[in-house]
């Protein structure tokens, strides 16, 4: 997965921020929903 644009370089990193708190299956499907 790869980021296109500023936007999705930081909903991507807030995206790995955010897995450090979410259960790998949540972090999956919050993955799913963005891209």
């Amino acid at each position: 997965m790869t980021a296109r644009s500023p936007r999705e370089t930081m909903l991507l990193s807030n995206t790995i921020a955010l897995a450090d708190y979410l259960v790998p299956e949540q972090c999956l499907q919050l993955v799913e929903d963005l891209c």
